[in-house]
């Protein structure tokens, strides 16, 4: 746990050093504010802007020499082939028993697999990760990564309660079994987190990341309609 570490690393920073931290999840990078006052500086990046994991460098830092030592591996695939999800991905270099720390976002898009990883793996996965869903890979090191724009819609939904396949099904318009099949096939993430449970109730503040359809940011639970439905103000990335 990173609350755990925070006093190690306040001790490393009043010494001189600089803390690079591990790629952070969700939760974790709003434990590692923790450690940030006025005097020791904190920053995150994951490799580009939009990042969902991300390494955190802390200590007295120049902010135009930061250095987060991450590499963006980038493989092209044939959809003639077979498509390839975020879930093969991820589920090749796990199999390796590779640590989830160590590599930040993946992201899959435009017949191209890109994934963020932290130095010390780059060379491993450059020359073990040959094949993932039975097409081979071809890794090359990128200097930068743009991902394609998404809109921003806000919208208010009403729905019978906050269960997730509820408000997944209200978020994106689609069916209640089509909800249900994307949350059981692993493919609905809470807060960068995978969630299986259909019946898991969703919070203000949560952000869901829909596999194939885009982000759900839960912005605000307003209240009760007259028929008794939950209203909801979202915010939806496509």
């Amino acid at each position: 746990m990173i609350k755990d570490k925070l006093g190690d690393y306040r001790k490393i920073v009043l010494r001189g050093d600089i803390v690079l931290t591990d790629f952070l999840d969700f939760e974790e990078q709003k434990e590692i504010y923790a450690v940030k006052n006025p005097n020791i500086d904190l920053y995150l990046d994951g490799g580009y802007e939009g990042a969902e994991r991300k390494r955190a460098l802390i200590g007295y830092l120049d902010n135009s020499k930061l250095n987060y030592d991450i590499v963006i591996l980038q493989s092209s695939y044939d959809p003639k082939f077979g498509e390839i999800t975020h879930r093969n991905v991820l589920g090749t270099i796990m199999a390796f028993g590779i640590k989830r720390n160590t590599f930040g976002d993946i992201v899959v898009e435009n017949n191209l697999i890109t994934i963020f990883a932290s130095r010390e793996i780059s060379e491993y996965l450059i020359n073990n990760l040959t094949m993932i869903s039975r097409q081979r890979m071809n890794w090359k090191i990128i200097n930068e990564f743009v991902q394609i724009e998404n809109k921003e819609v806000i919208k208010t939904i009403n729905v019978a309660s906050m269960r997730l396949d509820a408000v997944v099904a209200k978020a994106i318009n689609c069916g209640r079994s089509e909800a249900v099949e994307l949350i059981t096939s692993g493919l609905v993430l809470i807060n960068h987190k995978e969630c299986l449970s259909i019946t898991h109730t969703v919070k203000e503040e949560d952000l869901l990341s829909i596999r194939k359809f885009g982000r759900v940011e839960i912005l605000e639970i307003i209240g009760l309609s007259k028929k008794n439905r939950t209203i909801v103000k979202i915010s939806v990335k496509h």
